[in-house]
């Protein structure tokens, strides 16, 4: 029926989003909000590009930032490393990324030329 419809609907759509996410994550350590605003995930040790198996699990520790009423991402501000529930799982850190250079940081930068 349509309930059964809507639900494998809504697999997919999630499927294809976290697929996108990991898709985005491996080639770019970086969701396109994170590129946009000049920041990027490493391995909270190194400071480099995570490992392959790292990404698996930094999506399936988003499952626990979420459920306990967000508060796996509302951790990331008490917390002293800046990291969610979903970053120590997957032993992770967002950074800003000094040598690229986001869009928004594009845009900027053609607003003052055109100016």
């Amino acid at each position: 029926g349509g309930g059964e419809a809507y639900l494998r609907e809504s697999f997919y759509e999630l499927a294809i989003s976290f697929s996108v996410i990991l898709l985005f994550w491996f080639m770019k350590s970086a969701t396109p909000g994170k590129i946009f605003c000049g920041i990027r995930i490493v391995d909270a040790k190194s400071l480099l590009k995570p490992e392959w198996w790292q990404w698996p699990l930094r999506t399936f520790g988003y499952f626990f930032s979420v459920v306990p009423f967000f508060f796996g991402f509302f951790w990331i501000a008490w917390d002293k490393k800046k990291q969610g529930f979903h970053d120590k799982i997957a032993r992770t850190v967002v950074i800003y990324d000094e040598n690229r250079w986001s869009l928004k940081q594009m845009f900027l930068r053609a607003y003052q030329w055109l100016r």
